[in-house]
């Protein structure tokens, strides 16, 4: 029996009559990589929003280990063990990037705000731990030498990692990525994809990712599921997916001269 980690049934969503989601159903497996496809404007990052606590749906169910998220804010779906990048990288001015990583620690932190403003034995060996799993993680990321950097000046692909392991530093289950390879170099996504690869395997986080670059869907997902208009027209493994006359449709049209690959 398969075990679902996130369970997605019937999901609405409209905006002033706009409907953005139609009937969603989706079934993400514990510990795989799942990519959301579809043309621009499919509902692909709407749905991240809904799952995420941005957007309450009209109708449908979001359930994350067994748990309805729907109601929930932001925080509350954070602290239930679900994290998130977006598609334009969303980092701290005026902090370096171990405190970037740090701050994504900070609702796993227990000492609390009288600990840390005493230094107290207990805080300062919390915070000691703190640094040295935000040095693992930039290591993970290939970060460790920039920890002193500000990160407005590292490349773009430099700061997305970042800004991926600072989504991991709060130990979730379940990690949404946002196009992760947006505006990266072929070199840079093979990274990505080693990056993204190891999230999984040593860290045990389902991660569930929305992407346009068919390469790295190819080379990552362990299941893939095409958006159209705000609806589900395909889902399964990926050569599944390739061969479905609907995935085909959305991505092609009816053009006979183009060719669709995952």
């Amino acid at each position: 029996m398969i075990d679902y980690l996130l369970q997605i049934r019937g999901l609405m969503k409209r905006f002033d009559g706009l409907t953005a989601l139609r009937w969603v159903d989706l079934n993400v497996p514990e510990h795989t990589i799942y990519s959301l496809i579809g043309p621009n404007g499919a509902g692909k990052t709407t749905l991240f929003d809904c799952i995420h606590g941005v957007y309450p749906p009209d109708e449908g169910e979001i359930n994350f280990r067994g748990h309805s998220l729907i109601g929930l804010s932001t925080d509350q779906v954070a602290r239930r063990g679900i994290a998130r990048t977006y598609q334009t990288v969303r980092l701290f001015d005026g902090m370096t990037v171990l405190e970037q990583v740090l701050v994504g620690m900070h609702g796993r932190m227990r000492t609390g705000v009288i600990g840390a403003l005493l230094r107290t034995w207990t805080s300062r060996r919390e915070e000691r731990r703190a640094i040295d799993f935000a040095r693992q993680l930039l290591e993970l990321a290939r970060l460790s030498d920039l920890d002193e950097q500000f990160p407005q000046v590292l490349p773009h692909a430099a700061q997305r990692r970042l800004e991926i392991v600072r989504a991991l530093a709060s130990a979730p289950s379940l990690l949404l990525l946002d196009e992760p390879a947006a505006g990266v170099d072929e070199t840079e996504t093979e990274e990505m994809i080693n990056l993204i690869h190891r999230i999984r395997d040593e860290f045990g986080v389902t991660v569930l990712l929305v992407e346009h670059d068919m390469s790295v869907v190819t080379s990552i997902s362990d299941f893939v599921a095409v958006l159209d208009y705000g609806q589900k027209v395909a889902d399964g493994r990926p050569q599944e997916v390739q061969a479905n006359p609907r995935a085909i449709e959305a991505f092609l049209g009816s053009s006979p001269d183009l060719q669709f690959r995952l």
